[in-house]
């Protein structure tokens, strides 16, 4: 492991505390290793540590060490220059009575001690919960608060595009359903429907020219006949000759200016006036059938380019928003964030190995604690160490030293000697705290 930052050592006791007799270790800027086997107290050392700045409700159910009186947990903080000590006694009656001790080189004792810890600690939490177990709301939200990115009127203009798209979406499906089930319009079919009142008047018109003809026709057919009647009686009404001859005369006459006239009349063809309103109904129902095509077509399209645009505006906020991200500078190398989830290089954080989850945990922990107003430089206690391999474990040494950070890391190991190795700072074996070699 790489070398140490030294300066600002805090000198951790705890003694007769859960599964812990005695541990004694000197703590330094960097990853600090409690290694031991499982069940050797490694936890209980972590916890001891954060139970003294967490205040009581960090304290177990059962703090004291099975046959002891009570337990003491201290820190001398050497840059700060004070002593928190907290200290539990089991009373005659069986109950814990715990206190908290503050005091600065000088022996001044603080009269509220947990509150002058809170104001150190900046209301940053000893303990804060893992950020990679946080919900992605709540990841995405401290990652803005950390970077001072707000995306929340952009998430909202998205988001709103989003379900507009997904609406108009909707809507093109159901047009190209309706175009889909209408029947093919007949080529040649006109834009407006074929009035088939005109063509009723037009057939009216020409059924009155119609009988007016025939009446004409009869007339003139009646005079021929006056005619034939007056010349088949001229022989026998000689007294009435003349008379029945101007009759018959004028009969003729009369005939053939009838005749003549009829000759000129022209029937209009009612066959093709029919035909054509026969057929006027067929091309109105494919004018409809063709207007409303046209309809649909062209709400499609309007809808196809408010499709388009929202996609536009969707993509013209996400370019944004990567290029707002680009520019900012993360708390961890390679994280990104949209309005759904947190990514680390390009994998959604919660896909990521536990190595890389567990040091974006500490690297979220060091960027909350400078955002936190902390007077303490910040503890980031890690649980799970086992789980880091070499190269991860150096890079959460390099980190922890950056920022001044102290991190407590407990890790299963089967000897004195594996922990000496692996640069531990404490071997814990039966509750017993075995100082090992310094690294530097």
């Amino acid at each position: 492991m790489a070398t140490k930052q030294q300066g600002g050592m805090i000198d951790l006791l705890v003694q007769d505390y859960k599964g812990v007799k005695k541990l004694h270790v000197v703590l330094v800027p960097g990853a600090n290793i409690i290694g031991g086997k499982n069940g050797a107290g490694k936890s209980s050392g972590v916890d001891a540590f954060a139970n003294i700045f967490g205040g009581k409700k960090l304290t177990p159910s059962k703090p004291v060490r099975e046959g002891a009186k009570g337990f003491r947990l201290q820190v001398v903080l050497e840059q700060q220059g004070i002593t928190i000590a907290r200290i539990g006694k089991i009373g005659e009656n069986g109950k814990l009575r715990e206190s908290l001790v503050i005091t600065d080189a000088e022996g001044f004792q603080a009269s509220s001690p947990q509150q002058l810890l809170d104001r150190l600690l900046g209301g940053h939490p000893i303990t804060p919960e893992a950020f990679s177990e946080l919900k992605a709301a709540d990841q995405i939200g401290l990652l803005r608060q950390v970077t001072g990115l707000d995306f929340t009127q952009l998430d909202g203009e998205y988001q709103a595009l989003y379900q507009k798209r997904h609406d108009i979406g909707i809507e093109m499906k159901n047009l190209q359903g309706q175009i889909s089930k209408m029947p093919t319009v007949p080529e040649g079919t006109p834009n407006e429907p074929v009035s088939t009142s005109e063509i009723t008047e037009q057939i009216k018109d020409g059924e009155a020219n119609n009988r007016a003809n025939a009446d004409i026709r009869m007339a003139a057919a009646a005079k021929e006949r006056e005619a034939e009647d007056a010349k088949a009686t001229v022989g026998n009404l000689v007294e009435e000759l003349k008379l029945a001859r101007e009759r018959r005369d004028l009969a003729i006459e009369e005939a053939k200016f009838a005749r003549a006239a009829a000759g000129k009349l022209t029937d209009v063809d009612l066959d093709d006036l029919f035909q054509m309103r026969d057929d006027a109904s067929e091309i109105n129902q494919a004018v409809y059938v063709k207007q409303q095509r046209q309809a649909a077509e062209k709400a499609l399209a309007k809808a196809q380019r408010a499709h388009k645009k929202a996609q536009d505006q969707m993509t013209a906020i996400s370019e944004e928003k990567t290029a707002t991200l680009s520019e900012a500078e993360m708390p961890v190398p390679g994280m990104s964030f949209d309005a759904e989830m947190v990514y680390l290089n390009g994998i959604p954080l919660e896909q990521c190995s536990q190595a890389e989850r567990l040091t974006a945990n500490v690297q979220m922990g060091l960027a909350a604690h400078a955002h936190s107003g902390a007077k303490l430089p910040p503890y980031i206690l890690v649980r799970e160490a086992s789980l880091y391999d070499a190269e991860h474990l150096e890079l959460l040494d390099e980190i922890a030293r950056a920022n001044g950070a102290y991190v407590l890391a407990e890790r299963t190991m089967n000897t004195k000697e594996q922990a000496e190795t692996e640069g531990a700072v404490v071997f814990l074996e039966d509750g017993i705290g075995l100082a090992c070699g310094s690294d530097g």
